[in-house]
């Protein structure tokens, strides 16, 4: 599902919420380093009428807007554009302190910061999770236990190598980096319905932390063998 940015033009706009009335909005600044972000529904009046009366106040002057069917698209693009905005969503404030990311007090859409997965990568599954969505334990549990044996098994075929850098981690670390290496999901969990039967040779890739944010950049992720490739490139 794919995002549409309106920064230009207000018609376009309004007629996109007209076509989506529960489509999903984030009002932000145009500078990437902004950490205003709020998330709308569609027909929220904080973003569907003109306070000022001008022309163009929804999109040409100080903000834009980035809609979507769901939410999850808004979420990868707020990663991809809007970094300082996530980190200000992440950070725990006090009730009296506004925060500026955030999801709007109007229209309250449904939305959480954990099922952005902004605390990690969004196929990682740790333990510390399971316990704080609080579901199922069973069902949860369970769930690890499977994603942890496809792991090892992903880890046993290709060791603790970058399989987009080369790089190894004891090489350059020691001790210390001794069997370190995250595992990406060729196709995201995201994207897939229910439990899925996962092959660790084919659907895993081990990778470092850097080359694991860069698939992550562009939605759908980047292939390993892409990456690997525009690197090698780029070298």
């Amino acid at each position: 599902m794919k995002v549409k940015v309106f920064d230009s033009g207000d018609e376009p706009y309004k007629k996109w919420l007209q076509n989506h009335p529960e489509g999903y909005v984030l009002n932000t600044r145009r500078s990437p380093d902004t950490t205003y972000v709020i998330f709308h529904r569609s027909g929220c009046s904080e973003i569907t009428k003109i306070k000022t009366g001008e022309a163009g106040g929804f999109t040409e002057r100080k903000y834009i807007k980035v809609c979507a069917e769901e939410t999850e698209p808004l979420a990868q693009w707020m990663v991809k554009n809007r970094s300082k905005a996530v980190a200000e969503w992440m950070r725990e404030t006090p009730p009296d302190e506004k925060n500026d990311a955030r999801p709007c007090g109007k229209c309250e859409p449904d939305v959480e910061v954990e099922e952005f997965g902004f605390y990690e990568h969004p196929e990682e599954e740790t333990e510390p999770e399971t316990h704080e969505e609080g579901s199922t334990a069973t069902v949860e549990v369970n769930r690890y236990e499977r994603s942890e044996a496809a792991r090892q098994k992903c880890l046993e075929h290709y060791g603790a190598q970058c399989q987009v850098c080369g790089l190894r981690f004891e090489e350059r670390y020691g001790e210390v980096g001794e069997g370190f290496i995250e595992v990406h999901h060729e196709v995201p969990l995201s994207e897939t319905d229910g439990d899925v039967e996962v092959d660790p040779i084919e659907n895993l890739k081990p990778v470092c932390p850097n080359c694991h944010a860069m698939l992550h950049r562009e939605s759908p992720p980047l292939a390993v063998d892409e990456l690997r490739e525009r690197l090698r490139m780029e070298s």
